[in-house]
């Protein structure tokens, strides 16, 4: 009897892996000490500052660029010892057109409309960060996100569905749909406990994030589509993209800096300084980490590295619930909601690797069209035929020996 589930571990997940404990990391040493991340008191320069960051981080793919550019070299000055030389035509230069520079711009801008969420709220709605500062609806705009990805990736990249694919998706909006009315039942109880909550706010920022929840998908789908296009290493694409947002930054930052939109009043002192070296150092590693599982698997598979932030969301929650020494602040429905997001989460981790072909379900046709199924029945075909020929030779020499 053969086994129901088989998996496909390739060495490329330690991305994954490492994406997943700096995440985790990030996000709950910013809930639990949130002063560290704070380097201005005013909302507005605290997110941009934080739309900077990122971009610095891109940046440091530079030396990645010039780590493989001096490889190169070493190793072109060791070939030129050899008296046969290869000459060849770089093809992908030909390719370097304006188009190939007007899809860059377009990424960064993508990337930067993807970025400026919580920044558009405080620009258009002066409140406080606390108002806006929960995590109720992480879920909800989670699934938008992934579900999204997968519609851009058949749509623009014509990537085919199989029936794997299919019952994947099912399976995740199921698991959705469990954390659903306990998304609801917090805003509920946020709403009613804290005073200065907003429902007002939460539409807004619903909004914003459901719009976020649209251009990211769609950024790293075109990123994908421009790698199969110009066949450029991640870093290259990476160092480009930062090039073009420290370009764009610096002159949206210079006029919102004239016209008093923007003081940059910033805090700079020893811990936040550290936090925030800390932040773009981690963040660096992430970028280049989801441009690198783009470049290697799919933009679809962005989304096993998304749903590391529900999982924070979920540890935190565990953690608050665990360190609540009076039981009775507790709100009823956070007892039932426990072991459901546990499900919800397996659900949705495990749907996503079979997605993603990680995990490959042995029953009911769900491995038929994986990548390794195909493979394998290929080299059946190939080892049939082959002993069918071998079969038929045999035959044909032994009617002539007769």
């Amino acid at each position: 009897m053969s086994q129901i589930f088989s998996f496909n571990f390739n060495i490329n997940l330690i991305y994954i892996i490492i994406y997943w404990i700096l995440e985790l990391f990030i996000r709950i040493t910013w809930y639990y000490e949130p002063e560290y991340y704070t380097i201005s008191n005013n909302p507005k320069d605290n997110e941009f500052m934080f739309i900077i960051f990122p971009v610095i981080s891109k940046l440091f793919s530079g030396f990645i660029i010039l780590y493989v550019y001096c490889v190169f070299r070493k190793n072109s000055a060791n070939k030129n010892n050899n008296k046969n030389e290869l000459i060849y035509e770089n093809p992908i230069d030909n390719k370097k057109n304006k188009y190939y520079f007007l899809k860059i711009l377009f990424i960064t801008c993508l990337e930067l409309l993807s970025n400026c969420s919580y920044f558009i709220f405080f620009l258009i709605i002066d409140a406080e960060k606390e108002e806006v500062s929960h995590n109720s609806t992480k879920d909800v705009i989670t699934l938008l996100d992934i579900l999204i990805r997968y519609i851009f990736s058949i749509c623009i990249l014509k990537v085919r569905v199989f029936k794997h694919h299919i019952w994947s998706i099912y399976a995740m909006i199921f698991g959705f749909f469990l954390l659903l009315p306990f998304d609801i039942a917090d805003i509920y109880y946020e709403e009613k406990m804290h005073k200065v909550f907003s429902t007002t706010y939460v539409i807004v920022i619903v909004f914003l994030l459901t719009f976020k929840s649209i251009i990211y998908p769609l950024e790293d789908t075109y990123i994908k589509k421009f790698f199969n296009t110009y066949y450029t290493l991640p870093e290259n694409l990476l160092f480009s993209i930062s090039i073009c947002e420290v370009i764009i930054l610096s002159v949206f930052g210079l006029i919102f800096y004239i016209f008093d939109i923007l003081k940059f009043d910033l805090i700079l002192s020893p811990e936040v300084i550290i936090t925030c070296a800390i932040y773009t150092i981690t963040t660096a590693v992430r970028e280049y980490i989801l441009m690198k599982i783009i470049y290697l698997f799919s933009s679809q598979s962005v989304s096993f590295l998304i749903i590391s932030q529900n999982v924070a969301v979920s540890l935190i929650d565990i953690i608050n619930f665990i360190k609540e020494k009076d039981k009775s602040n507790i709100q009823p429905h956070v007892y039932i909601s426990f072991p459901f997001e546990i499900i919800a989460l397996v659900i949705i981790i495990i749907a996503t690797s079979v997605y993603d072909e990680i995990i490959i379900i042995n029953r009911c046709g769900l491995n038929l069209n994986v990548k390794r199924g195909i493979i394998e029945r290929a080299q059946l075909d190939i080892e049939s035929a082959y002993a069918e020929e071998s079969f038929e030779e045999y035959y044909d020499n032994k009617s002539l020996i007769n």
